[in-house]
């Protein structure tokens, strides 16, 4: 079944393809509009100095375009397909392993998640076959490392019109083979007006190259004393890592991994936060790394998360939460919890175990914006355990 939809375009009449100057009462001296609009006569201007004439358009409504009086209107017919049970459906997202990176790609009408396994080939990836990625998302690049001769997705963009000798692009060299995201041989590098195409283009092994966002889940993370942590980077980007001083995840028992993973037991005593500040060196030839900047706090309870969803509105259909349970590592002990909240949250209560509790029937119940939380008991809600 085809739906019709009719869409109406004000267009010009096909026989009025120029529009015809405005022809004014005749000034002498001036203009001649009765031979053309553009001829000019000898008599100047009596005020113009030099005798010359004025200019064509520095009289108003001399020399405008006039629109056709007329017009038709001309129907398009568009045939639009309805949503059937045949239509391709948004497939759901798998849920990964810990050391696996969600990528999605297209294949024929439908988009496709899967679950990359493949370690630093995961990142700017959209397609792995046995171990190596084979496409790159939209906005990232296929590069050879220098020196290393390993391949894989970057963040790149083209140096700005920039062209060679030949005044052929960074698109045409790719086109033309010369360039396959490696240098090129070193009779096609020559630099023109100082840069190479090796420095100019993504697709010659230059460009300007940014690294690849990288998220770890840790970082939105609530701790508790004792609690056990496994934490992968998303994506995994580098096999290497470094960590700038003053990092205090050995301190607080856990360690970092060459692959970006932080694991261990929460055994930290003498402070409330983890505080590190870790790269990720995805590129150690040219200077390409990612920053990723961790401050969880830690307390004898948390609730996971630091900030707390009751209600979502988003893309990704997020459950909704009557109630939220503390974790610690003996929960028995926590009792005699109270809940002050600022601005009031009528809506929003919670139990002498901790437990908070979503009233979702309350008509003081906020009403959010597409992507903003409901409920958002960290920043203007606080716990009090006097357990």
């Amino acid at each position: 079944m085809l739906m019709r939809l009719l869409l109406l375009p004000m267009l010009a009449a096909a026989d009025d393809t120029v529009c015809s100057f405005q022809k004014q009462p005749k000034i002498e001296g001036l203009l001649d509009l009765d031979t053309s609009p553009y001829t000019r006569v000898k008599n100047a201007h009596p005020n113009h100095p030099g005798g010359l004439p004025q200019d064509l358009w520095s009289s108003p409504g001399l020399g405008f375009r006039q629109c056709p009086t007329k017009s038709s209107v001309r129907t398009v017919q568009l045939l639009v397909r309805p949503h059937s049970k045949h239509s391709p459906e948004a497939q759901p997202k798998p849920k990964c392993l810990p050391k696996e990176v969600l990528i999605g790609d297209f294949v024929g009408d439908a988009y496709e998640f899967s679950c990359c396994d493949a370690g630093e080939q995961c990142g700017g990836c959209r397609a792995v076959k046995d171990g190596a990625c084979q496409k790159c998302a939209a906005g990232y690049v296929m590069q050879t490392i220098p020196v290393l001769g390993t391949s894989k997705c970057f963040v790149c963009d083209d140096v700005p019109n920039w062209h060679d000798m030949h005044g052929r692009s960074c698109a045409d060299l790719q086109k033309l083979g010369i360039c396959s995201g490696a240098w090129p041989k070193e009779d096609q590098d020559v630099a023109f007006q100082g840069v190479r195409p090796s420095e100019a283009c993504c697709a010659c092994g230059g460009g300007s190259i940014y690294p690849t966002p990288v998220y770890m889940p840790l970082q939105s993370k609530s701790l508790h004393f004792g609690q056990s942590i496994d934490e992968t980077p998303s994506p995994i980007t580098a096999g290497e890592q470094m960590v700038a001083p003053g990092c205090t995840l050995a301190s607080s028992g856990l360690e970092l991994g060459t692959d970006g993973r932080i694991s261990g037991e929460v055994t930290m005593s003498n402070q409330t936060v983890i505080k590190c500040s870790t790269m990720s060196v995805q590129d150690p030839v040219r200077g390409i790394v990612a920053n990723i900047d961790l401050s969880v706090p830690v307390s004898t309870f948390s609730y996971g998360e630091q900030t707390v969803f009751f209600k979502f509105w988003g893309l990704d259909s997020t459950p909704s939460q009557q109630i939220v349970s503390p974790q610690s590592k003996n929960p028995t002990e926590l009792t005699s919890f109270q809940l002050q909240c600022d601005p009031a949250c009528p809506w929003l209560s919670i139990t002498s175990k901790g437990h908070l509790l979503w009233n979702s029937t309350d008509s003081h119940v906020p009403h959010g914006r597409a992507g903003s939380p409901v409920a958002y008991w960290l920043s203007n809600a606080k716990t009090k355990n006097h357990g």
